[in-house]
């Protein structure tokens, strides 16, 4: 990693090579800089949350798809916080209450920067990932919302849910599960919405996750059994979309959908119930019932 040319650093909790959790640490790197400074603000992250998808990060399930540029790596792409550096195109400005799904752009290259982690002091947002938080929400609830909720409303646009109609949502006490429940039922207006809550889902799906991206659909095993009772079996990948993101924010504005949080953790904490580790172990349990954040700026 190249160091900042001011000097200057901030602390982040991340990993200096893939493996188990217990290689996440908290250290100091260099404060972001060497990025396009016309459709990227520096945010001074507020709040970070956990997914499913970051613990397959660690391991190094994705890094045939998605390497890191370098180690140490910052864990974790979702974030809410304050504009601390303007973009030069002016769509953001310091001093803004805005939330985010780090996913970059094609100037990162083919590994992903260390400044795209959200469980850092601050990080670097790509301006089209970026919109504005909602002023009834606080940051730990904010930064909660990004995968999950977008994951939920693309599922549910390409499901073809229409008002009246019915709809099954697995896992309805996870992260993705507690918010499709309240669209299909509150924004979709879903006459019927069936779940379920199976412990341990969250970690299957860290399993699974490669798989998905290796196995053609026709020969995974939920396909043919959907097909053998004349249903059709899918999946998606959350895709990059500031439009869907402005629409949940609207959504959650409103007060229509409302975020689900499992309890809020503390950056700066070495207490491995109360700190940041107490954080990343719950979520990574699949135990969690909502969202695991982690408060970072007091």
């Amino acid at each position: 990693m190249i160091s900042h040319p001011g000097g200057k650093t901030m602390e982040i909790i991340g990993f200096s090579k893939y493996g188990k959790p217990t290689q996440l640490k908290k250290t100091t790197v260099a404060y972001p800089h060497g990025f396009d400074t016309s459709n990227n603000i520096v945010i001074k992250v507020h709040a970070s949350a956990i997914n499913p998808v970051d613990k397959a990060l660690l391991s190094g399930d994705l890094k045939m798809v998605r390497p890191v540029a370098a180690f140490p790596h910052v864990i974790c792409y979702d974030v809410a916080g304050v504009v601390e550096e303007s973009d030069d195109n002016g769509k953001f400005s310091v001093g803004q209450h805005v939330f985010a799904r780090l996913f970059g752009n094609e100037n990162d290259g083919k590994k992903t920067p260390w400044y795209r982690g959200a469980m850092a002091e601050y990080c670097v947002a790509d301006t089209n990932n970026v919109v504005l938080k909602p002023e009834n929400l606080t940051f730990e609830e904010a930064a909660s919302i990004p995968l999950v909720g977008m994951t939920a409303l693309q599922a549910l646009k390409s499901s073809g849910l229409k008002e009246g109609g019915s709809i099954f949502i697995s896992g309805g006490a996870g992260g993705v599960g507690t918010i499709a429940i309240q669209l299909a039922k509150y924004v979709f207006k879903a006459g019927l919405v069936v779940t379920t809550a199976t412990g341990g889902e969250k970690e299957k799906l860290c399993k699974s996750l490669l798989k998905l991206f290796l196995k053609r659909k026709k020969k995974r095993k939920e396909f043919k059994a959907a097909n053998s009772v004349g249903a059709n079996w899918d999946y998606l990948f959350l895709s990059p979309s500031q439009e869907d993101l402005s629409t949940l924010a609207n959504h959650l504005a409103s007060g229509e959908i409302k975020p689900v949080l499992d309890n809020v953790w503390d950056f700066h904490s070495q207490d491995l119930e109360e700190g940041w580790k107490g954080a990343f172990n719950r979520s990574f349990s699949g135990r969690a019932k909502g969202k695991c954040v982690v408060k970072i700026t007091p």
